[in-house]
């Protein structure tokens, strides 16, 4: 599985997801000077209707840029 991204990663507007699970083997997400525009490594988790549980992120380590994860109706605990 994914290990690392280089970039922003942004998982937004799903109607769907309950779950990070393919995320399972991530561990870092950090910046890059590769993008259009300078990505500092931002993870964002917002407006996903049915995500409950962020249980798969346990082995993520590193978010070089900003971490915004909001207004995820569903989710009710970081843990």
């Amino acid at each position: 599985g994914i290990r690392c991204v280089e970039g922003d990663l942004s998982i937004r507007n799903t109607k769907s997801t309950v779950d990070l699970s393919p995320l399972a083997n991530l561990v870092a997400v950090i910046g890059s000077d590769q993008c259009d525009h300078r990505c500092a490594g931002d993870l964002d988790i917002s407006y996903n209707d049915q995500l409950t549980t962020l249980k798969a992120l346990d082995g993520l380590t590193t978010v070089g840029g900003e971490l915004q994860i909001w207004n995820n109706a569903q989710l009710t605990t970081l843990a």
